[in-house]
C-alpha cells in the first residue's frame, strides 16, 4: 500500500508518523468490511470534537485550515465509504486502499471545498470510480456473499442455503437495478442522492428500484427479504 503524506498545513510531524504506522498495521486482520482493528487502525488522532456541527460547517472550517476540522470529516464518513469500497471491490485491502485514496482526493479540494448536495452524494460516485481502477489493475472481483450480510436482517433460523439463494437472485438482477438497490438498503441514500450520485432523473431511480424489488419479491426464494 502507498503511504500518502499529508499536507503540511493539515498533519504536524507526528501526525504524519501516526498515520504512516497505521497504514502497515492496517495490511493485518483484514477481515471484513466490520473489522474492528483494520478501523482502529485508520483513526488519526483527533484533537478537538464536532460531534455537532454540519458538513458544511466543517468544511468552512477546513477551508481555513483547520486540520482538525478535515479529519472530523474524515471519522464521519470513514466507515461509510469503506463499506462502500468493500463492496465494490469484494477486498478487505483494496477497500482500505479506496478510503485512503478517496480522502487524499477530498483533501485535495481544500481551500475552496464547496460541497452543493449531501457528502455521501459526492462522494459515492469517487469511492466507485476509485474501486473500478483497482479492480482493473488487480483483476478482482466483487462478492456478494459479503453484500448478502448488508441487505437484510434474516431471522435468526436462516440457513447457509437462504442466504445462497437470495445471492443467486441478486446475481439476476441487471446491474442498473442492483446498483440502485444497493445504494438504497446498504448505503441508506435517498432516491434524490442516488439520482444525483449517478446523473440519471429521479423517476429512472424509482423504476429500477421499482423493478428489483418486484424481482425479489416475485422469487419463492427471496419473498421473505423484501415484502411490502
Amino acid at each position: 500500500m502507498l503511504v500518502h503524506v499529508w499536507p503540511a498545513c493539515f498533519c504536524d510531524p507526528c501526525r504524519i508518523a501516526a498515520c504512516q504506522r497505521a497504514a502497515q498495521k492496517s495490511k493485518l486482520n483484514v477481515a471484513g468490511p466490520y473489522c474492528p482493528e483494520t478501523m482502529r487502525a485508520w483513526s488519526f488522532l483527533g484533537r478537538r470534537s464536532f460531534s455537532v456541527e454540519s458538513d458544511q460547517e466543517l468544511i468552512e472550517l477546513a477551508n481555513g485550515g483547520d486540520p482538525d476540522a478535515f479529519e472530523a470529516l474524515y471519522h464521519r464518513y470513514r466507515d461509510w465509504v469503506y463499506r462502500l469500497a468493500w463492496r465494490f471491490t469484494g477486498n478487505g485491502q483494496d477497500a482500505l486502499d479506496v478510503l485512503q485514496e478517496t480522502f487524499t482526493y477530498l483533501l485535495g479540494k481544500f481551500p475552496g471545498f464547496e460541497l452543493t448536495a449531501a457528502m455521501t452524494t459526492f462522494l459515492y460516485p469517487v469511492v466507485k470510480h476509485l474501486s473500478a481502477a483497482i479492480r482493473s489493475k488487480n483483476r478482482r472481483f466483487e462478492s456478494d456473499e459479503e453484500i448478502l450480510t448488508e441487505l437484510a436482517s434474516p431471522p435468526e433460523q436462516e440457513t447457509e442455503r437462504s442466504r445462497s439463494e437470495l445471492a443467486a437472485v441478486l446475481t439476476i438482477l441487471p446491474d442498473a437495478q442492483r446498483e440502485v438497490l444497493l445504494m438504497r438498503f446498504i448505503d441508506a441514500m435517498s432516491l434524490r442522492e442516488i439520482a444525483e450520485a449517478l446523473d440519471i432523473p429521479l423517476g429512472t431511480v424509482k423504476s429500477r428500484l421499482h423493478n428489483a424489488l418486484q424481482t425479489l419479491r416475485n422469487d419463492r426464494r427471496t419473498q421473505d427479504y423484501f415484502l411490502g
